[in-house]
This record gives structure tokens, C-alpha cells and sequence, in this order.
């Protein structure tokens, strides 16, 4: 019974009550919190165990000390009016350190909650430790694919912190487009003042300044606010990389040049002129990723600058954690990549399909360091459905959903011939507007370029293939279905067909060129050509600078329009033929691609950005022009090659309807990077 007596005398079994009661609240709460924040289980597991630990604690210290306001003193049998209260302080006490440690532990996790936080709708998990959620945008801060890129050509959409805590993303407020910051831990955004009508942003290593384009030009601006900085003119860009924190490379023109910008030495150089897209810098600071033509992944040495092609093709390079990824519609690989041999160490594994792809290979997905994913569900651009659009409605063609390139409707307008690409080949297939059975028409490897058309009887279509004299234009017999003798006479080279008069005499064209100069180096050129079939002679009309295409002879053959970046942006000039020094802008401003005359020649249609222009023209007896105005006004897809065709009564255009250009969501997975070693792994398993 003296045990007893001084277990109470001790204040122990207050203290056990006290503690078991408290401790129960504590744990609610806990199960509360951990759920709310899509903890994993561990986590509330952890805590449970550490209260069940603080209990014998609690016991010993209640026996063997009093706690009194003076301090804590070691318990005697004479202590009595000391110890009445000291019950629930024991409790406090204890619990208050459980607590703590708890948080200390919690702390190394604590980069999970703050990603789970702000997340309000959780799909599946998608493995121990990992989260599969969907990240959403305010309602009035859409996020905007193609925004303001120029010409209409998606570039991706969005950028995350290398340390995965920001992301930075076009967005679409209030009528206008500019760059929005998001911390991952919470919903709000804020917008970049000086970022208005920015597109592809990207973070610099240390993640605290973001580049992107403005129209013709390349800036900065700093994560935390300030003035967005201009760094160098980018016309037409094609994607940029920070190479360390104080170095920039951007393709410009289309790719046609890769530039090197230094900000400490403030020098700015060209690095390639063969032509690129998407750089990724690997970590050495030395070798970058890109994308040559046709679809190639290289590695450039950006100092020797020597190019190593890899065995692999598709679009949008990126290194991280041992692996290259890549996108092919729409569909992301994994392979892995030795850094120091730069190259493959094992074949190439799809580890996500339903991307969304832009066109020219820009896929809508970014990978911080720490692995985390966060990409844009979807589909390849150009795999959306044809249509006949005009002002009051469209029409679905209902083709199948295959990747489509340039396509053109038959003199008659009986038919459509339609490049496609499958399983890594193009090929051009020929369907029947009264519903026929669709026929592939070519069965070769090397179909090339993006440029195809009908001859005047359509009988026969002009594509390109390639050659030991590079790029040609070759016949395609629609009876036989196979390829007749190149279209040109021998000793041609490097030419590309775009266009053919009415009585099939002159061929619009151009010629590239490649050039060796003094010092060594080699740079690329290109000259417009008429091309006289039955005289067999060039007609050269003369142009400025390199980037010239598109050559559209009018159907009398005593005219044409190009397309020419010489004012800096693409525009759409005509030239009378033979040349007589005068030249007519025939487009405005916005940029203009993609000329193209209707079957009487009174009219000139071309593509400026997502819409559809025309031009009335007059070439006797002296050229006049109409003001531009809108033929179709809606948004589709820029293919690179032929983007639409005009219905033979002009009363419509066919286009590939455009994806959606906003998103209210992304999708985010953390710890990636596991999942990609585990399929990659299960891959190389015998």
C-alpha cells in the first residue's frame, strides 16, 4: 500500500491519465494534418511512435522529479505541496518535445509537403514516396501554349526551378500575354512586369534568372523581380539554353544560327550556321544538346565546336540524373547517356505517352534536378483532325489520326494528297474527297523536305528526295504509283521545288548553297530560281540575304512571290518575270509565310501567323496590289511546309484544326526519375 501512496503522493498515475488523454488529441490532429497534406503513411507512423515513447519518460520523470516554478528538482519522500500541480506540466513538458523531434524529423520531408500543399486535385499515386498530381492556374491566368511565339510556332509553354520549388509559365490575363511566376508550395501567381507577349522561358543553373523571347529578341529578367534586361537580337528563335550562369545560347532564324552570348566578357558570337534546333546544355559546361535536320540528336563542343551525331532521332533533347530524354509525338524517351563518352548506353524506352507536341518538336514538358516531372497532356500538334473552316463552320475530313506534314488539293478538287509520317517514316498518301479508300503512294525510305505538289493534269504529284546532289524533285505517277526520272534536268543541285505555272513550263524554286570562306569556316546560302523547264535555263530573282523560300510562280508564269526574312521578319514579296529591279511587299505587319495564287492568278493567298490572308492583284498593265485582308481568321497548325489550301470555289480553306491554345492544369510527378530507372531497368532484363 506505501507504493501506492506515493505513486499518488509522485502525481504518476495524474500524469498517466493526463498523458494518454492528451497524447490521443495530439495523434487526431496528426492523422488531420498528414491526410490534408497527402503525407505519406510513414509519416503519421513515425509520430505515433514517438508519443508511445514520450509515455515511459513522462512516468520516470514524474516518479524522480518535481517541476516547480523555481526550477526542476529531484523528488523526495517530504515533498508534498510541490508535486499537487505538477501532473500536467510532466505532460506539456513531454509532449511539447515529442513535438519537436517530430519536426525534426518531419523536416527532411518537408519538401514534399510544400510541394502537395497547394494541390487541389490528386490523381493516382504513382509509387512509395512519390505524387501524381495536377498543378491548376487561376481562372483569369490561363496558361498559353503558343501565346505570342511568332509565326505561330509553339515553343514550350513553361519552365521549373532547377531546386523544383518555381515554375514560370506563359500565361493568358486579361486579354494579354505574359510571363507569370508560381511557387510550387502555393496557388498564387505573380506576374514579371516587362514580360508582355514573352514566350519559352527558361531558368538559369542557379535559378535565379529566367531568359525567354520577345518577338525578335532574347532578355532576361531576375526571379525575383526588377526589369527585364534585352540580352541580343533572336529572329525567329528556335530554343535557348543558359550554358553556366553567365552564358546563353539561342538558335535564331529558325535555327539557321546558333548564338553564344557572354554577359561577363559581353561577347556575342556564332557558334554553327548548319542549323538547329532546342539546345540543352549538358553539366560540364562544355557540350550542348540540339537537334540537327532531319530529326537528328547531336552533341556540340561548343569551344572546338565539332558536332557528334547520335543514333538516335526525335526532338527536344534534355540530360538529367544519367538519362537523355526525347520527345516523338507524342510519346517521351529514355536512354541511358554516359557523360564522358557522350555516348548511348542502352536503347531507347518510352517512359510517357499523351504529351502534348508543338510543332517543329517542341513538346510541353520541363525536369527540375530533383526529378520532378511536369508536363502538359495531349497529343502531337499535327496529328489533330483536317477541316474545312471558314467564317460559319467546319468540317472534319474524319482521316486517320496520323502525324500530317504539307498537303494540297488536286487541280479538280477531286482529291487530296497528304504527307504523313508513321513509325519513323513519311509517306504521302492520296485520299478521295467522295470517300474512297485512301492509297499510300510512296513505299521508299527517303522521302524528304516538307514541300509537295500537283502537277497541272493531275496525273502526277512533284515531291523531294534525296540524293547524291542533295535535296531534288522528283515525279510521282499516280497510275503506277512510283516514282518516274527527276523532274529536273541533270547537273541541278540542292534544289527545292515549292510551285509550277499552269501550262507546267516553270518551276518555282530555290537553290542552297554551300560555301567555304577564307578563314575556313562554312556558311550556308540560297538564291530564288525560276526554273524553265523547256528551255532548260534558271531564271535567278534576285533576293537579299539567306532564308529566302516559298516561291510561288503565278499561273501565266510572268510573276512571283517568296517569302524573306530581310526586313527581319518573314514577309511575302512579288517580283515581275523576268526581273526588273521592282519589288512589292504584299504582306504587313505580323509576318507573312506560305504564299500561294489562285487557279486564275487574280488573287494571292498566304499565311501571316493563325490566320489566313489575301491580296487582290493586278500584273497588267502595271502590277497593283489590294490591302491584305482576312480570309479565315481562326487558329491551326503551321506544318513547315504547305499549312493550308484554298477550296477551288475560294469559299473555304482546309487546315489541321488547332489544339486547344490554353490549359487551366499541368501535370506534376515527383521522384521521376525512380520510375524512369525501373522501366529502363526492367528494358535491359533478359
Amino acid at each position: 500500500m506505501s507504493l501506492i501512496k506515493e505513486l499518488k503522493r509522485r502525481s504518476v498515475f495524474k500524469v498517466t491519465v493526463a498523458y494518454a488523454l492528451v497524447a490521443w488529441l495530439v495523434a487526431q490532429l496528426a492523422e488531420f494534418g498528414t491526410g490534408t497534406f497527402g503525407a505519406p503513411g510513414w509519416v503519421l507512423r513515425t509520430f505515433v511512435v514517438l508519443l508511445l515513447l514520450g509515455f515511459p519518460i513522462a512516468i520516470v520523470l514524474a516518479w524522480a522529479f518535481n517541476l516547480t516554478p523555481s526550477g526542476l528538482h529531484k523528488a523526495t519522500t517530504e515533498d508534498t505541496a510541490a508535486v499537487k500541480s505538477k501532473g500536467m506540466n510532466y505532460v506539456v513538458v513531454i509532449l511539447l518535445g515529442v513535438v519537436l523531434l517530430a519536426a525534426v524529423v518531419l523536416q527532411f520531408w518537408a519538401p514534399e509537403i510544400q510541394l502537395a500543399r497547394p494541390i487541389s486535385v490528386v490523381a493516382h499515386p504513382v509509387e512509395t514516396q512519390s505524387l501524381s498530381v495536377d498543378i491548376a492556374f487561376p481562372q483569369d491566368t490561363a496558361l498559353a501554349f503558343v501565346g505570342a511565339a511568332t509565326l505561330g510556332n509553339g515553343r514550350t509553354a513553361f519552365a521549373i526551378s532547377p531546386n523544383g520549388k518555381h515554375m514560370v509559365f506563359t500565361g493568358l490575363g486579361g486579354g494579354e500575354y505574359a510571363l507569370y511566376l508560381r511557387g510550387l508550395d502555393d496557388h498564387g501567381v505573380r506576374k514579371l512586369n516587362g514580360t508582355e507577349n514573352a514566350y519559352n522561358p527558361f531558368f538559369s543553373p542557379n535559378g535565379e534568372w529566367i531568359a525567354f523571347f520577345v518577338g525578335n529578341e532574347l532578355k532576361r529578367i531576375a526571379l525575383d523581380g526588377g526589369t527585364a534586361v534585352r540580352i541580343t537580337e533572336a529572329t525567329n528563335s528556335a530554343g535557348g539554353t543558359w550554358v553556366g550562369n553567365d552564358r546563353i545560347l539561342a538558335f535564331t532564324d529558325e535555327g539557321r544560327d546558333l548564338l553564344q552570348i557572354d554577359f561577363v566578357g559581353g561577347r556575342e558570337e556564332s557558334v554553327i550556321s548548319t542549323g538547329g534546333t532546342a539546345p540543352h546544355a549538358l553539366p560540364d559546361g562544355q557540350h550542348v544538346l540540339l537537334v540537327t535536320d532531319p530529326r537528328q540528336i547531336a552533341v556540340l563542343e561548343t569551344k572546338s565546336k565539332e558536332m557528334k551525331l547520335l543514333p538516335i532521332r526525335g526532338h527536344d533533347p534534355r540530360y538529367l540524373g544519367g538519362f537523355l530524354f526525347y520527345s516523338l509525338g507524342s510519346t517521351l524517351y529514355a536512354v541511358r547517356f554516359d557523360l564522358e563518352t557522350l555516348s548511348l548506353e542502352s536503347t531507347s524506352v518510352p517512359v510517357l505517352t499523351g504529351l502534348r507536341q508543338e510543332i517543329y518538336g517542341f513538346s510541353q514538358w520541363a525536369l527540375a534536378d530533383n526529378g520532378t516531372l511536369m508536363y502538359a497532356p495531349g497529343i502531337a500538334a499535327n496529328e489533330n483532325p483536317l477541316m474545312w473552316v471558314n467564317r460559319r463552320q467546319k468540317v472534319d475530313l474524319q482521316l486517320p489520326q496520323r502525324q500530317k506534314g504539307t498537303f494540297e488539293i488536286s487541280p479538280d478538287g477531286a482529291q487530296l494528297a497528304v504527307m504523313e509520317r508513321q513509325s519513323g517514316s513519311t509517306d504521302i498518301w492520296l485520299y478521295d474527297f467522295e470517300g474512297s479508300l485512301p492509297r499510300k503512294l510512296t513505299f521508299e525510305p527517303n522521302v524528304a523536305g516538307s514541300q509537295m505538289f500537283w502537277m497541272p493534269d493531275g496525273k502526277s504529284l512533284i515531291y523531294h528526295r534525296e540524293t547524291e546532289k542533295g535535296r531534288l524533285p522528283f515525279r510521282l505517277l499516280l497510275d503506277s504509283g512510283v516514282p518516274d526520272r527527276p523532274l529536273l534536268a541533270p547537273g541541278q543541285s540542292n534544289i527545292t521545288a515549292y510551285s509550277i505555272s499552269a501550262d507546267g513550263r516553270f518551276i518555282g524554286a530555290r537553290k542552297g548553297f554551300v560555301q567555304a570562306e577564307v578563314d575556313g569556316s562554312v556558311s550556308n546560302s540560297d538564291s530564288i530560281l525560276l526554273i524553265d523547264l523547256v528551255d532548260n535555263k534558271d531564271i535567278e530573282i534576285p533576293s537579299v540575304g539567306r532564308g529566302n523560300w516559298g516561291t510561288a510562280v503565278s499561273p501565266d508564269g510572268r510573276a512571283v512571290v517568296y517569302t524573306s526574312p530581310v526586313s527581319g521578319e518573314y514577309q511575302n514579296y512579288l517580283q515581275p518575270v523576268p526581273p526588273t529591279g521592282a519589288r512589292f511587299q504584299i504582306s504587313r505587319v505580323g509576318g507573312a509565310e506560305e504564299p500561294r495564287w489562285s487557279q486564275d492568278g487574280s488573287k494571292i493567298y498566304y499565311r501571316s501567323g493563325l490566320r489566313i490572308m489575301v491580296v487582290d492583284v493586278q500584273l497588267d498593265p502595271d502590277i497593283s496590289l489590294s490591302e491584305p485582308r482576312v480570309f479565315y481568321g481562326g487558329r491551326f497548325v503551321n506544318v513547315g511546309g504547305r499549312s493550308y489550301d484554298i477550296s477551288l470555289d475560294e469559299k473555304r480553306a482546309l487546315v489541321i484544326a488547332e489544339p486547344e491554345d490554353t490549359a487551366s492544369s499541368l501535370h506534376l510527378v515527383t521522384n521521376w526519375l525512380d520510375k524512369v530507372e525501373r522501366i529502363v531497368s526492367d528494358s535491359e532484363t533478359p
